[in-house]
């Protein structure tokens, strides 16, 4: 995916169209289709008086309707406190990490849940309505390196993405005290966006919406230059984050280095084809529609 995807999806629609308005004088000949020798307009393919979709007595097939599968919903821990997100670290532990709304990362374990937080940052949040504790992501080293992202959103309302480090990975917890990478100002209080995910490149997505309020009033959407309705796409690997060479605005003033994507409303949630790693975004839509961006 690039960043001026929008733009190129545009230019792959109007091509079509601006091909249909040519003059007919002017049009080329298909191979294989109807011509002025072929009055059948049947070219070298002929024709057929069977309908492979058509049953004995003339009429179209149709499939019976399949019955559903049989579902059903069943509680795997309770107790938690507006849950937004579960991930895991990816360390063969087995653990199972739930953030809740208002700056806590709990943590599910044999299906128990543990009572003392894995990670608090409840001091540093701002929680209400669409802010909080919005994203968490374990360093594909994380066994190694005890390294995890948080992106919540501060007492000041604006985005924040921070790390954090545990000295024993497997069994200990972090320090509530991380490294803040990243803070982006929100002009209003919903449309944060804040889901975090490592890509299959190694690389740390992180979803922002448009800044909010309705309609997009400041035009962030469609500005490369912020990186407020954007994905951002950041190397972690050093002490600082900073934007890979490859992202697509890096050395242009056009945009900003760290924007891989933009003209997103409000990325919630976003994640990785496991099989492709192809990049697919849940995009909240306003009045009419959402959106699955890719």
């Amino acid at each position: 995916m690039r960043a001026r995807w929008l733009l190129a999806l545009a230019l792959a629609l109007a091509l079509p169209v601006a091909g249909c308005a040519q003059d007919t004088d002017d049009a080329q000949s298909i191979p294989g289709g109807p011509d002025a020798d072929d009055p059948g307009g049947g070219g070298s393919q002929g024709s057929s008086d069977e309908d492979p979709d058509q049953g004995d007595d003339g009429t179209d097939e149709i499939d019976e309707p399949r019955e559903p599968p049989d579902l059903a919903l069943d509680e795997v821990v309770s107790g938690l406190e507006r849950p937004t997100l579960a991930t895991h670290a990816g360390d063969g532990t087995g653990r199972l990490f739930v953030l809740e709304q208002p700056g806590r990362v709990r943590v599910l374990q044999d299906g128990q849940l543990a009572e003392d937080p894995y990670l608090d940052l409840t001091d540093e949040t701002d929680a209400g309505g669409e802010q909080g504790l919005l994203g968490l992501a374990f360093d594909p080293e994380f066994a190694d390196n005890g390294r995890l992202y948080a992106s919540y959103t501060d007492t000041e309302g604006d985005s924040v993405l921070a790390r954090h480090t545990v000295e024993d990975p497997p069994n200990g917890s972090p320090s509530p005290d991380g490294q803040v990478l990243l803070t982006v100002d929100q002009p209003y209080g919903n449309h944060n966006g804040g889901n975090i995910a490592f890509g299959p490149d190694g690389y740390l997505y992180y979803g922002l919406g448009d800044g909010g309020s309705g309609g997009d009033p400041e035009g962030n959407g469609q500005d490369p230059t912020t990186l407020l309705g954007s994905m951002l796409r950041l190397d972690v690997a050093g002490e600082q984050a900073q934007a890979p060479e490859d992202n697509p605005f890096v050395g242009d003033e056009a945009g900003h280095d760290l924007v891989w994507a933009y003209g997103l409303r409000n990325p919630w949630r976003f994640s990785f084809d496991p099989a492709t790693g192809d990049l697919f975004i849940g995009d909240v839509g306003q009045d009419s529609y959402e959106e699955v961006n890719h």
